[in-house]
């Protein structure tokens, strides 16, 4: 919806997580590797379909502590 109004270029969510308060972000349209803390460690997901930004996942990692079931 965003990208079709041509409110955003991209159909890109990024999440930046850490224990700083108040410095972790959420960036819709793009992502920025200023904020990255190792570029060479990104990961992208796609989504389920083009219509939703919807995530199909059953696991992740929690605090750097391996793959997690959810």
């Amino acid at each position: 919806m965003l990208k079709n109004q041509s409110y955003i270029e991209h159909s890109i969510v990024s999440f930046y997580t850490t224990k700083e308060q108040g410095a972790s972000m959420v960036k819709v349209g793009g992502y920025d590797e200023f904020c990255m803390s190792d570029p060479k460690e990104f990961e992208m997901f796609s989504t389920v379909n083009n219509d939703e930004w919807v995530l199909g996942a059953n696991w992740g990692r929690v605090g750097g502590k391996g793959n997690v079931l959810f």
